[in-house]
């Protein structure tokens, strides 16, 4: 619980809630004042379901220990006692804020001691013999302590024997039964929180143990299921986990013949999951509200068991449909019978209720849906409805339950439903584990499949029944490849079993391709439109925009000119060990002075631009150069634009207007050559230091300012991680010196090395934020993504990496032969299994409680391991993996991060069959501007994939919208960009990206040599080659490729008179223009034809395609030639 003050209910709520204790008031004839209080509880117990604690959280938003309440209408006051000076003080300030007037008062009673309840009541006017008092009879026993005891006292008297008290407690059940409206908005994220826990997780979790044929026991689910109700993330709510639990252990029970326990009060027990009917019952707390859901799962259940359920499901509506307002509560339960029938729910019905009130205590029972309850239903009442079903199936031992989480409105349709998300129809909750599929019979219910003469089940596989086929209307549509497994529906679940090469499954994936074609070339249309939208938009917007190109400026944004660097203000500032006609370097100002005639001239080291010492003849030489105007440089402290024109530019900048004349160099000769080795000494350490400030200077100068953290001062409130590493390094010192504690505050995120430097990362910053669990790594990783860099140590950087390593990442080579089964080994091992799941649940729940921290600001995201594929991004083999927003690499330094949402086109390239690796380029939405700095990324390549995993890859880019082609070459994208920059209309005139699509443009030159021939097509005819030569030239040309050798070898010729006749009937077919050509002048204009033709951007070692166009050519001359001998 946090602090009093932050606890308590805002004072308008309190004020609503006190008008509705006074409009509830008892009449005269019961009884004029009630009492309630808590007692102490024992370290970590919690204060379970009494109605005191709720009547608490009811009226002031806490269910503190030792506090009591009296509520005296008589005297239109409700009186809170409690010695505890905290809470009294915090209850004197809600009491201030109250609004004037009310029908009823809030008082507060300090107590100096926890014996005094009955004096100070008495001082205040309400003695315990002044009026009629009611309490909660029931909890007489259940509290503890001093402050308990004196209440006691004070309600029962002395001997504890009173007989003139009234139990309050169907008072307060009719009290709690009405939910405000904030209470209702509570009550729908708690319903919701259990039913998506139950749909989201469980669901998911049985299917798999059935799967995958694991064996799980009922307490083991239990468990599971109750952790991630107190994590709602994990299901995809943004719920604050510290207002999340588990509103009782979670009950699941399976089996074909039991045994089954349909009270509230029973447990799970170390039975393992079993076939046959699978109940769950997960209960949510949210903000001390309660909620409940129930669902019974039939898994390979026999015949009678599924007519049961149905019967079940349809006698839960008529519940649901007779909690009206205004008719009596016992209508629901007749309701449930009479959907029975009187002989199934006399021999088959569990309970002899179907429903109780719920909110803040879990089970009402002043409110039972049961046949004795006449009490009128009102709107704004909340109830669990649940019908058990036992003693059903062929055996007579199965059970089956279903509830829901109702809340009752004004309308005459029933009440509504809040647990909607857990599914309950039977096609959602039917499972069969045998390969066929079960028929369906005319009236829509399903049959069972039969087996096979000898019993066997086939592929044992995770299905659901047949008669849920998206409503009887074909197969269920294939889930997004990036989709949540838990939220994809059953049938179309990618389960890890080889499947037989049947007819069906090459349909199959003829089907998957046939889509996916037909999705790109929708997909190709859309993202053809938008981008030149936003292309041809940019180009006129925006062009009075500057960029400072890089460089360092001054405060006014100009850059830093020469003449501004000032080391001394006279020559009386010279320093005193100079040496007259010698060179000297000055540390200090970082200057050197240079003897020009016996005069000591000073040069400032930004105007040096490098120094160098040879010997010859006995002679040391040093010569210095300095910079000039339109030379390319590194440029002064790091600066530098981006390539060539852009180089000079930046020097240029350095003069100041009007110079005309610059020193280039200078050249000093000395028989001594030991002061020349300490002046280039000097001159070289001073250059190194000035760049490197300089750079800083100029990086600190482009970084965005950012609003500074604000520090959260509880330090029980501050999520953390010990003992983590930071990337890049914050100093030097090695690994130790970058250890240190992570920090979640209120606006952002702090790093504390061990030597007391910081790293602050603000929330809304982070543009990606990541988690990568230890799996197949020897590091467990938080990364983060930035909009903006920051400054890490000395480094400007947009990603910051936390990291811990699970093992030590090296291991001695004495260690590389270990022996299997040594014990000391096998606990080493196990050691470092469980030290890797531990690291893994803290970074888990450190995401999570950052994600609530940062109030939904950032999201973590993980990568799908099951989509990610090798490949080397920059010559470098990395395991690339899929997440939701990103493509990354977050293990290998630097990080590997392509944002989706920038991509605008993939080309996967060297796509030919003989080859065994493919490249994937994606090209990015800047494309169409020109690089403004050197560091831009327009276009990455990721190469040497293998082409094994070619298929899900276009999958992979399919599913995230990303329009894709191929081509057998590499292309020079720089030189593609340029072109496509130069006439950008052109460009989306002539289809934008599909002159990257091979097929077309083959077709496209294909339909050119027919229509734009000389008129020797007819004698080019008979000089092709048939298809089983053409398949020899391909095999020739790609094993070539393998060897990036783009020339051939044509040994093999092919028998002419074979294919020509006699050589009379092929000298007469020949053209007059090429009767007249020699070998040579025919292989010149072939030569000039193809550069004629070829595409500037294409690469020629990799171009196949060229190639063996070319060997052909050179095939049909020589045919050519021997024909006209």
């Amino acid at each position: 619980m946090g602090e009093p003050t932050e606890a308590l209910l805002a004072p308008e709520v309190v004020q609503r809630r006190l008008e509705s204790v006074w409009a509830a008031a008892p009449s005269a004839e019961q009884w004029q004042a009630l009492w309630a209080y808590t007692g102490r509880l024992p370290e970590g117990e919690p204060a379970g379901y009494l109605k005191s604690y709720a009547l608490l959280t009811y009226l002031l938003g806490v269910d503190a220990q030792e506090m009591a309440v009296a509520i005296v209408w008589p005297a239109r006051t409700l009186y809170v006692c409690t010695a505890q000076a905290v809470w009294a003080e915090a209850l004197n300030r809600l009491t201030e804020a109250l609004p004037e007037p009310s029908e009823m008062q809030l008082r507060v009673v300090q107590l100096e001691a926890a014996e005094e309840v009955a004096q100070a009541l008495a001082a205040r006017g309400v003695p315990r013999t002044a009026h009629r008092w009611a309490t909660l009879l029931k909890e007489r026993t259940q509290h503890d302590g001093a402050f308990a005891a004196a209440c006691a006292a004070f309600v029962y008297g002395a001997d504890e024997v009173s007989t003139d008290l009234d139990n309050a407690a169907e008072w307060v059940g009719n009290l709690l039964i009405r939910k405000h409206d904030d209470e209702v908005a509570i009550m729908r994220q708690s319903a919701h929180l259990a039913s998506r826990v139950c749909q989201v997780f469980f669901v998911d979790r049985m299917e798999t143990a059935f799967d995958e044929d694991t064996h799980v026991t009922h307490e083991k689910l239990s468990e599971e299921v109750e952790a991630c109700l107190a994590v709602p993330h994990r299901v995809g709510l943004k719920l604050p986990p510290a207002e999340c639990e588990a509103a009782f252990p979670p009950i699941i029970q399976s089996g074909a013949d039991g045994p089954f326990d349909l009270r509230p009060s029973a447990a799970s027990d170390q039975r393992r999951l079993r076939t046959g009917v699978v109940l769950a019952s997960i209960g949510a707390r949210y903000r001390q509200y309660c909620s409940n859901v129930v669902r019974t799962y039939l898994v390979d259940a026999d015949r009678s068991v599924r007519q049961m359920y149905a019967a079940l499901l349809q006698a839960l509506e008529a519940v649901r449909r007779a909690l009206v307002p205004g008719r009596p509560a016992s209508d629901a339960y007749q309701a449930a019978t009479e959907a029975l029938g009187a002989e199934v729910a006399a021999q088959h019905l569990a309970l002899r209720y179907v429903g109780y009130g719920i909110g803040l205590e879990f089970r009402d029972s002043t409110w039972l849906l049961n046949e004795k309850n006449h009490k009128r239903l009102q709107p704004g009442m909340s109830f669990v409805i649940g019908i058990g079903l036992h003693k059903v199936g062929a055996n007579g031992k199965a059970a089956l339950m279903l509830a829901d989480t109702v809340l009752v409105n004004d309308s005459a349709e029933g009440a509504e439903v809040l647990t909607t998300t857990a599914a309950k129809v039977p096609s959602k909750v039917t499972y069969f584990l045998e390969a066929e599929e079960e028929e369906v019979n005319e009236d829509g219910t399903g049959r069972a499949p039969e087996e096979h003469a000898d019993g066997a089940k086939e592929n044992r596989r995770m299905r659901a029944d047949a008669d849920e086929v998206n409503g009887g209307a074909g197969r269920p549509e294939k889930p997004n490849m990036l989709s949540e497994p838990a939220m994809s529906s059953v049938g179309a679940r990618r389960r890890g079993q080889a499947a037989s090469a049947t007819e069906a499954d090459a349909e199959a994936v003829a089907a998957e391709a046939e889509r996916i074609r037909a999705h790109q070339a929708q997909l190709a249309t859309e993202k053809l439109a938008e981008s030149r939208a936003r292309a041809l938009g940019d180009r006129t917007v925006g062009k009075g925009a500057s960029d400072d190109g890089g460089r360092g400026a001054d405060g006014d944004g100009r850059p830093r000119t020469l003449d501004q660097y000032i080391a001394y203000p006279s020559a009386d500032a010279y320093p005193a060990a100079l040496r007259p006609r010698q060179l000297h370097v000055d540390m200090e100002r970082e200057v050197l002075l240079v003897p020009i005639n016996g005069v000591p001239v000073p040069f400032h080291v930004a105007t040096i631009k490098n120094a160098s010492k040879s010997e010859e003849s006995g002679f040391a030489y040093l010569r210095i150069n300095f910079h000039v105007p339109g030379a390319g440089s590194s440029g002064v402290g790091g600066g530098g634009g981006t390539t060539g024109g852009a180089v000079a530019a930046a020097q240029s900048s350095l003069f100041p207007p009007g110079t005309k004349a610059v020193l280039k160099e200078l050249s000093f000769r000395s028989q001594q050559a030991s002061n020349l080795n300490e002046v280039l000494r000097k001159i070289k350490e001073l250059r190194k230091r000035f760049t490197s400030r300089e750079a800083e200077a100029h990086v600190k100068e482009t970084l965005v300012k950012q609003a500074p953290l604000s520090l959260e001062t509880d330090a029980r409130r501050i999520p953390h991680l010990v003992d983590v590493c930071v990337r890049p390094p914050i100093g030097s010192g090695g690994q130790k010196a970058n250890h240190g504690v992570l920090e979640a505050h209120l606006n952002g995120m702090r790093f504390r090395s061990r030597q007391q430097r910081t790293v602050d990362i603000l929330y809304a910053n982070v543009k990606h934020a990541f988690f990568q669990e230890a799996k197949n790594e020897v590091v467990v990783v938080v990364h983060f993504h930035l909009h903006t860099p920051i400054m890490v140590g000395k480094r400007k950087t947009a990603d910051v990496q936390f990291y811990t390593e699970v093992m030590d990442s090296t291991v001695r080579l004495a260690d590389s032969r270990r022996n299997p089964y040594d014990v000391d080994e096998l606990e080493e091992e196990q050691r470092e299994r469980e030290n890797r799941n531990r690291l893994n649940k803290l970074f888990f729940k450190f995401t999570k409680e950052v994600e609530a921290k940062s109030n939904e600001t950032i999201e973590f995201d993980m990568p799908y391991r099951e989509l990610g594929f090798e490949g080397a991004p920059d010559k470098s083999q990395r395991f690339l993996m899929p997440t939701r927003d990103c493509l990354v690499d977050l293990i290998e330094s630097p990080p590997f991060i392509v944002t989706l949402e920038d991509v605008e086109v993939a080309h996967l390239e060297r796509v030919t069959y003989s080859l065994k690796n493919f490249d994937l380029v994606l090209v990015m939405k800047n494309f169409s501007r020109e690089p403004t700095a050197r560091n831009q990324v327009q276009w990455v390549r990721i190469s040497s994939i293998p082409t094994s995993e070619m298929d899900s890859v276009k999958k992979w880019l399919d599913s995230v919208n990303i329009p894709f082609y191929q081509g057998p070459s590499n292309l020079n994208w720089n030189v593609v960009l340029r072109t496509i920059r130069e006439d950008l209309e052109g460009f989306y005139e002539e289809g934008g990206w599909r002159f990257l699509d091979a097929e077309a443009s083959s077709e496209e030159e294909e339909g050119e040599g027919e229509e734009g021939g000389d008129g020797d097509g007819d004698e080019d005819e008979e000089f092709m080659l048939d298809d089983s030569e053409l398949e020899d030239a391909d095999a020739s040309t790609s094993d070539d490729d393998d060897d990036d050798d783009g020339d051939e070898d044509y040994d093999d010729e092919l028998d002419v008179e074979e294919e020509l006749g006699d050589d009379d009937a092929g000298e007469e077919e020949l053209d007059s223009d090429d009767e007249g050509l020699d070998w040579d002048e025919m292989e010149r204009r072939t030569r000039a034809e193809e550069k004629r033709h070829k595409r500037p951007w294409e690469d020629e070692d990799d171009d196949a395609d060229d190639d063996e166009e070319a060997g052909r050519g050179r095939r049909d001359r020589k045919h050519r030639s021997r024909a006209r001998g």
